[in-house]
């Protein structure tokens, strides 16, 4: 599906190659016209793109914002025990990019409504966020109904298993971080 189809979706950050860093192969380049949107702790979906057709869907409620959602993705896919979900992503991003792709990032936040929260003692009313989770949902089964599948990023929702170079090379990772911890304890 492409990007220019969905009328929710707002653009707020493009991806470059990092040259010459080992601890991550790209970065996000934020809108900074959307800095306030871009920090909202609001729940959101993210959509990643590869020229302009849809790769991932995924929900958060970072208290980072989109920022601190894709902290993960940008700068801990590399080093220390990243999960198969944050290392591939972060690999299959850096192929795209190096494949000539123009890769971006898109966001639909949720509106704060005022709800009625129960504590211990009574009720208080409070701005809160939708729940970010329904919205996912409802984007991903979205593109479900029209593809019969979800975007191709989406491994676990499609009970795909990750390509076994990508789940051998975040193995590869993970015990390396394993055998250097144990290193320092010695």
């Amino acid at each position: 599906m492409n990007i220019n189809q969905v009328n929710t979706a707002i653009l707020v950050g493009k991806i470059s190659i990092v040259e010459g860093n080992n601890k991550k192969y790209w970065e996000i380049v934020w809108d900074l016209t959307k800095k306030e949107l871009i920090n909202d702790t609001s729940g959101r979906v993210y959509i990643i793109t590869s020229d302009k057709i849809i790769k991932k869907i995924g929900g958060s409620q970072d208290k980072g914002g989109l920022v601190g959602t894709f902290s993960w993705y940008e700068n801990n896919a590399l080093n220390g025990r990243p999960s198969i979900r944050t290392y591939g992503t972060h690999i299959l991003i850096y192929e795209e990019l190096m494949n000539g792709k123009e890769v971006e990032i898109y966001m639909i936040r949720s509106k704060k409504v005022m709800a009625s929260i129960k504590g211990l003692f009574g009720e208080t009313l409070k701005l809160v966020s939708v729940d970010f989770k329904a919205m996912e949902n409802i984007c991903k089964q979205d593109y479900k109904n029209i593809y019969g599948k979800y975007p191709e990023w989406n491994f676990q929702e499609n009970k795909n298993q990750w390509p076994l170079n990508l789940s051998e090379e975040c193995n590869v990772i993970n015990q390396r971080s394993t055998d250097n911890r144990k290193n320092k304890n010695k």
